[in-house]
């Protein structure tokens, strides 16, 4: 009777472990100036982790979604992911810049679990064999764009670039790559505008600089709110200029900021506000349900790394090697399109420009 009693408690005990939720962790600034881009992130890796378990989880075990505020601090960053380990998570999503993605790679890759970063683009972790992976392109793609955009499209020659220092891997390396790009075209001129924001930068002296540059074009590289305050300092001085802005700035939180300066800036992106796809029809209906508005491009690319995972372990519910069992599938249904990885870890997507009429993004139309 004993014996069979330690049996019905040993059979019992693994029907309990194996009912026990999976562990994916999030990290992402969650506080400051770059809040939009963590909360949004989280927000859309929320509603794929509600819909998968909602449908039964994987194999009757639900997921549990553990946050972590990074602050934007390396230090912060690999803490909060230290944490997030010792709760046993399988998967990081995030970090959403590249600075942060970058101070966590060691630790990752001495772990071996992935982080698949929503919106990280530096080019320093292209074509690696490591655990970083990212469901937006690196920035070569948005470089080549906007280098077209400005030479083929508008016969334009001369650009100012104001670029933030802060989060530098990402705007430098962008600011870099289009400059080397631009100027394969044909004859040139760029100047660059570098600011931090670590500094208090003052937007009257940026915008001194931009009229200083005499040139027919601008692309602004930086986060939402501070490429408002430049556009603001624009208007204000009636400057009518070509502006060219990163997806960094295509938020909401930029229409807000900037007002009537927003409209007719320029967007080279991946994100159709105006899809009609199945699968992206039913996230936007559970975002607005749950959070009151419509998501953006980083919600979506946040739904995208979570919907990753949730597909990888609905084929492999036990992986022994998450990264490599997302690789080895290679190819995942997103919200607007197929996920391509290549065996890097690095993916592609087609892109469109778009620009913002009456405070709203749309479909640009050369005029």
């Amino acid at each position: 009777m004993k014996i069979l009693l330690l049996g019905c408690f040993v059979l019992l005990f693994c029907s309990c472990m194996n009912n026990q939720p999976v562990k994916l962790g999030y990290i992402g600034v969650l506080t400051g100036k770059y809040s939009d881009l963590g909360i949004s992130g989280r927000n859309g890796a929320s509603i794929a982790i509600e819909e998968i378990n909602k449908s039964g989880g994987i194999n009757g075990r639900k997921l549990d979604l553990i946050v972590k505020d990074n602050k934007l601090d390396p230090a912060q960053c690999i803490t909060g992911a230290e944490e997030l380990l010792e709760e046993g998570v399988i998967a990081i999503i995030g970090p959403m810049t590249s600075d942060m993605s970058i101070a966590l790679l060691d630790l990752l890759n001495r772990k071996k679990v992935p982080m698949i970063s929503p919106t990280a683009s530096t080019p320093r972790l292209t074509g690696l064999d490591d655990y970083f992976l990212r469901v937006n392109p690196p920035d070569v793609t948005e470089a080549y764009s906007a280098a077209n955009f400005f030479y083929t499209i508008k016969r334009i020659t001369n650009v100012a670039v104001v670029y933030d220092l802060v989060n530098k891997s990402f705007t430098e390396g962008l600011y870099i790559a289009f400059k080397e790009t631009f100027e394969k075209l044909g004859h040139v001129s760029i100047v660059p505008i570098p600011f931090s924001v670590e500094d208090n930068p003052d937007y009257s002296r940026i915008c001194d600089s931009i009229i200083e540059s005499k040139t027919d074009a601008l692309f602004i590289i930086a986060n939402s709110i501070d490429s408002a305050l430049i556009c603001q300092q624009l208007k204000k001085r009636n400057i009518d200029i070509l502006r060219f802005l990163t997806g960094w700035a295509m938020t909401e939180e930029f229409i807000n900021q900037a007002g009537n300066a927003a409209n007719d800036v320029i967007f080279n992106h991946y994100h159709d506000t105006e899809s009609t796809k199945p699968l992206y029809i039913k996230f936007l209906s559970n975002y607005q349900n749950k959070y009151g508005k419509k998501p953006d491009f980083i919600a979506s690319l946040g739904y995208n790394a979570a919907y990753v995972i949730i597909q990888t372990l609905k084929k492999n519910s036990h992986p022994k090697d998450v990264k490599q069992a997302i690789l080895d599938i290679g190819t995942f249904e997103g919200l607007q399109g197929t996920i391509q990885f290549d065996t890097y870890g690095d993916c592609s997507l087609e892109r469109f420009y778009l620009t913002i009429k009456n405070n709203k993004i749309t479909s640009y139309k050369d005029e």
